[in-house]
């Protein structure tokens, strides 16, 4: 059985598997039990570890003690007793982050069930199957799957309108939206630090959202990472959530004004 995700990173986190071997006679058995994972192809494994509570089965408990992907062997000629399951923990480190350059897969993420809804296959997600060999033969006898998702939540930011106002002020206007690419719910924070020429002054700042946050934002801003948008806000697998900010702004060139009285326009310094 899949047991879920914990974030340890940005990008990065520690999956969990259970798997549970039912001796369901009245004989004592041996079997070999061994462990594949087939990840989406975007995802990368960075380490692997189980525990057992198998009598005699020293499992791995060390931080980077399976190598590779597998199959990982997690049990050879273990007895096993009527009556007495034995259970294994499986905890596998991974990356994943669709939008980078360097990304090993096609930059999409295939959730688990995508080709045929309700039923995981190899490459989709956080797939993984175990299997036992029954008689040292080397052929499975039983296997079993579990798959679990990843999120992959991104930002994107666009210059929306520039309106000149009556005051002789004008209001500028960004969207801001965060999208989740993944196929498991995942949290943010949004933080937004305007850093204007400084000829730019801005005047008042406000925000509304497509998630129900928004309000008037404190002048001047606070130090990085400036204004908070969004705190601990959960995103379901597919969603977009947008946040429209309108700053109102002063260009001041005149003699004497704060900066240097020369509006150094985008790109100016990297050409773009």
């Amino acid at each position: 059985s899949f047991g879920g995700i914990t974030q340890t990173g940005p990008r990065s986190w520690e999956v969990k598997y259970n798997i549970v071997v039912s001796n369901n006679g009245g004989a004592t058995g041996t079997y070999d039990l061994n462990d594949m994972i087939i990840f989406d192809d975007d995802i990368v494994v960075t380490c692997a570890r189980y525990t057992s509570d198998a009598v005699g089965n020293p499992g791995t408990p060390g931080p980077a003690a399976l190598t590779g992907t597998g199959p990982w062997n997690l049990a050879d000629d273990q007895s096993i007793d009527p009556l007495f399951p034995q259970t294994y923990c499986l905890i596998v480190c991974v990356d994943m982050d669709i939008n980078s350059d360097t990304t090993p897969g096609d930059g999409v993420y295939d959730e688990c069930g995508n080709a045929t809804p309700g039923d995981p296959a190899g490459g989709e997600g956080l797939y993984n199957q175990s299997s036992i060999d029954l008689n040292n033969d080397g052929i499975d006898d039983e296997t079993d799957e579990a798959c679990g998702d990843l999120p992959a939540i991104r930002i994107e930011k666009d210059l929306n309108n520039f309106v000149a106002m009556a005051n002789g002020n004008n209001m500028v206007t960004y969207q801001i939206c965060v999208y989740n690419e993944g196929g498991a719910p995942g949290d943010y924070d949004l933080n937004d630090l305007p850093a204007f020429d400084d000829d730019i002054e801005i005047i008042s700042a406000s925000y509304t959202s497509t998630v129900g946050a928004g309000g008037t934002l404190v002048v001047p801003v606070p130090a990085a990472p400036g204004w908070n948008l969004d705190d601990d806000r959960t995103i379901p697998a597919g969603e977009t959530y947008c946040y429209t900010l309108d700053i109102e702004v002063d260009v001041d060139l005149s003699p004497g004004s704060t900066g240097d009285n020369t509006v150094a326009e985008c790109g100016s310094t990297t050409g773009g």
